[in-house]
């Protein structure tokens, strides 16, 4: 179970970039996390360095369980508590390969 998020790695910024939100998932319902914000930190660790893989590993989690998210829109940082679910959509795309640094974090792992 995830979150619903797709993510990309930027070498410029200090976390991930939100390329896109599942439709039925828990980030997009929350109304709070928007595609183009930054996910700088999931349930404390912070993101800065890491890899999609590690990311997906994060967010994902027994339907049901919460996972906290900092994130960065603008220069203003903010905090979302968010419930893992098993989505019924599909994001655009599968994960796609560490060489590419991105991936789409919403499936049911």
């Amino acid at each position: 179970a995830g979150v619903g998020l797709k993510l990309q790695v930027v070498d410029s910024c200090e976390g991930m970039l939100i390329t896109e939100l599942a439709q039925d998932g828990a980030a997009n319902r929350s109304g709070r996390v928007h595609v183009h914000d930054v996910l700088l930190a999931v349930d404390g660790l912070l993101l800065v360095g890491q890899t999609c893989t590690r990311a997906t590993s994060l967010l994902s989690g027994r339907a049901g369980s919460n996972v906290q998210l900092s994130i960065k829109k603008g220069s203003t940082i903010i905090t979302v508590l968010l419930v893992r679910s098993v989505l019924r959509s599909v994001l655009n795309e599968t994960l796609k390969t560490e060489s590419n640094q991105s991936g789409a974090l919403g499936g049911d792992s």
